[in-house]
């Protein structure tokens, strides 16, 4: 492994764990309003995976950024999720 890898994995391993501490910024985490143990650990469960999503989002958006060279820091997580959400799903029926 060459020093620029070990940085890069050790700068991944860093954002990871930002992810992880910024748990109540990101995903609204402020308390968990849950009855039950089975509640609790499927809110987790599904809180770990956005994560999991919402870092490999920051990673290809990441190496996006290092390819493009004209437009650097145009988009970030936020913006992109912004952008998805726009996506509207449209049904074609054949009327038969």
């Amino acid at each position: 492994m060459t020093a620029a890898e070990a940085l890069d994995l050790y700068k991944g391993r860093d954002a990871s764990e930002k992810l992880f501490r910024g748990d109540k910024s990101y995903l609204g985490n402020r308390s968990f309003r849950i009855q039950s143990n089975e509640s609790l650990h499927a809110k987790i469960f599904v809180e770990f995976v956005a994560l999991i999503l919402r870092n490999k989002m920051h990673f290809l958006l990441k190496e996006q950024m290092k390819r493009n060279t004209k437009r650097a820091n145009y988009m970030n997580v936020p913006a992109a999720i912004h952008e998805l959400e726009k996506i509207e799903m449209v049904r074609l029926t054949d009327h038969v």
